[in-house]
C-alpha cells in the first residue's frame, strides 16, 4: 500500500535505510520539535512521511516491495552513483522508494539525516539517493536536509550535490522555519546554507538557541502504534541541549555550550505529553543529565511533587554523587546510560572525559544498589589507544560485571554515527583506507554474561 500524503505545503521525510546504531523504537525528537514549530508559527500544511518506522517494526516490509535497503550500506558504490555514473540498481531502489512517497504537491521536502539526533551516514546516503530522484521527477520542490551534521560537512555536501536546496547547519529547528519564510531574499539566513539562482548563500552565524521558547514537541503525526515496545510508548524529551565536555573525538555540534529549559516548563510539558499520549515513560535526550548538579537536584524534587508517576532514562557522565542518585531514583529514574568510554586513566585524560576509574566504579555500584539499570558505553579503535588501555578496560568489565546490566561497544569508524570521518574521501571520490577495526570486548562480555540491549526495551520491561 502506498504512503499517500495528499495535498500539502511542506513534507518531512524520514528515509528508509538499513538498521544502524541508534535505531530504537522511539519517534525522533528533532522531527517532533520541527513539526511543532512549523505548525505553531505559520498556517503551513505539514505532512510527515515516516518510511523509517517500517525498518524498526517489520523487516520484510521493503523486501516484499522488491527493495533491498542494504544497497545503502555500500557507501563507495552510492557515492560513485551520485558523483560519477548512475548505478541502475541504486536508481531502481530510489525510484521504488519514491513511488511510495508521492510528493507531487509539495513546495518543500525536508529530509531527516539524523538518528537519535546524531548524524548517520546510512541515512545521509539513503536521503541523497532518494532526493536526487525526487529532484529529477519534481524539479520545483525545494529539498532541505535537516539533522545534526557539522557545518564543514554540510557545506561540502551542498557544494557537491546541486539537487539540494538547503542544509541546516546549526542544529536549531527555527533555522529551517526561517529558510522556508525567507529563502527568496537571496541573502544569508542564520543557521542554514542554501542555494538560490545556482549559487550558494552561506550562513554568517548560527541562530541563538532558546529552549524556553520552543513549543511542546508534536508527536501526533507519527503512527505511534509502530513505536510501542512491550505494549508501551516511550517518548523522547530534552531538558537541555549542549555538552559540558569537549571530547576531541566527538562531532556533536552543540558541545562546549549549554542551553536548558526552565524547570516549570519541563514539568508542564512532561505532564502534558504524558496525558496527551497516554504514557508515563520518557527517555531524555540530553548529552548528559548531570550538566548541573544543583539544577538536577531541584528538578528531581519537582518531579516528586508534580510527576510522581513518570519513569525515565537518561545519559549521564559517571561522576554523580550518591545523594543525587538517591534523588534521581525517587524521581522516577529507572535507567542511566553512562559514557564510560575507557576504564584507563590514560585514555580518560586524553579524551577529556573529566572522570576517573575510581569515580566510575563508585557511581556504578551506587546506582546498582538503588535499583537503577546501568547501561554503559565503551569506545574502541581510537588511534591513540594502546593494548594496555584495552586490557585495563577488560579487567574493569570482569571486576564490575555484578553492577553492569548492559554494555554497548562503539567501534570508531563503524557504520553509523562514528563514520563521519569517511565523508571526505567519499565526497572527493577517493578510495581511502577502509576501517578494519573490530570489536575488542566480545569474548569478555560473553564470559561475564553481559549483553547489549535496546534502551527502549529495557525501560518498558524494567521501568517500575
Amino acid at each position: 500500500m502506498s504512503i499517500s500524503i495528499g495535498h500539502s505545503n511542506i513534507g518531512i521525510f524520514l528515509s528508509p535505510s538499513p538498521r544502524g546504531p541508534g535505531m530504537i523504537k522511539s519517534p525522533p525528537l528533532d522531527i517532533a520539535n520541527l513539526v511543532a514549530i512549523l505548525r505553531n508559527n505559520e498556517s503551513f500544511d505539514v505532512k510527515l512521511i515516516d518510511s523509517r518506522a517500517h525498518v524498526l517494526n517489520e523487516d520484510s516490509f521493503w523486501e516484499r516491495k522488491g527493495i533491498n535497503l542494504s544497497i545503502f550500506n555500500d557507501f563507495k558504490r552510492c557515492f560513485d552513483h551520485l558523483l560519477v555514473k548512475q548505478d541502475p540498481l541504486i536508481s531502481y531502489t530510489s525510484i521504488k522508494i519514491l513511488s511510495e512517497v508521492k510528493p507531487e504537491h509539495m513546495e518543500f521536502m525536508i529530509f531527516s539525516v539524523a538518528v537519535l539526533e546524531q548524524f548517520s551516514l546510512q541515512y545521509l546516503i539513503s536521503s541523497l539517493c532518494i532526493a536526487r530522484q525526487m529532484k529529477e521527477k519534481y524539479p520545483g520542490i525545494k529539498i532541505v536536509f535537516f539533522g545534526n551534521c557539522p557545518k564543514k560537512h554540510a557545506r561540502k555536501i551542498m557544494g557537491n550535490f546541486s539537487f539540494l536546496d538547503a542544509f541546516l547547519e546549526d542544529g536549531n529547528e527555527y533555522s529551517a522555519l526561517q529558510y522556508i519564510k525567507n529563502y527568496k531574499r537571496c541573502s544569508p539566513i542564520d543557521g542554514i546554507t542554501y542555494r538560490e539562482k545556482n549559487r550558494l548563500i552561506y550562513s554568517r552565524k548560527g541562530r541563538k538557541l532558546d529552549l524556553d521558547k520552543y513549543p511542546v514537541p508534536e508527536f501526533a503525526l507519527f503512527d505511534l502504534k509502530k513505536y510501542k515496545c512491550n505494549g508501551k510508548l516511550v517518548l523522547p524529551y530534552e531538558i537541555s541541549r549542549g555538552c559540558i565536555n569537549d571530547c576531541f573525538f566527538c562531532y556533536y555540534i552543540h558541545k562546549g555550550k549549554m542551553a536548558y529549559k526552565n524547570i516549570d516548563k519541563v514539568t508542564d510539558e512532561l505532564k502534558y505529553l504524558s496525558r496527551k499520549y497516554d504514557t508515563q515513560y520518557f527517555h531524555f535526550m540530553d548529552a548528559e543529565i548531570n550538566f548541573d548538579d544543583d539544577y538536577l537536584g531541584k528538578l528531581c524534587g519537582v518531579f516528586n511533587k508534580r510527576l510522581p508517576h513518570i519513569r525515565w532514562s537518561a545519559l549521564a557522565i559517571p561522576n554523580i554523587n550518591n545523594e543525587l542518585l538517591v534523588k534521581m531514583r525517587k524521581a522516577g529514574c529507572v535507567q542511566l546510560r553512562w559514557g564510560v568510554e575507557y576504564a584507563s586513566e590514560r585514555m580518560l585524560k586524553i579524551i577529556g572525559k573529566k572522570t576517573s576509574v575510581k569515580e566510575i566504579k563508585e557511581v556504578l555500584k551506587n546506582a546498582h544498589h538503588l535499583g537503577i539499570y546501568n547501561y554503559i558505553t565503551l569506545l574502541t579503535g581510537l588511534g591513540v589507544e594502546r593494548k594496555k588501555d584495552i586490557e585495563d578496560t577488560k579487567g574493569f568489565i570482569k571486576g564490575m560485571s555484578p553492577y553492569i546490566d548492559s554494555i554497548k561497544e562503539c567501534v570508531w569508524g563503524e557504520l553509523g554515527h562514528f563514520s563521519i570521518l569517511r565523508l571526505d574521501n567519499l565526497l572527493n571520490n577517493k578510495q581511502g583506507k577502509e576501517i578494519t577495526q573490530r570489536q575488542k570486548y566480545g569474548p569478555t562480555l560473553r564470559g561475564c554474561d553481559i549483553t547489549s540491549e535496546d534502551i527502549i526495551d529495557v525501560i518498558t520491561r524494567f521501568g517500575s
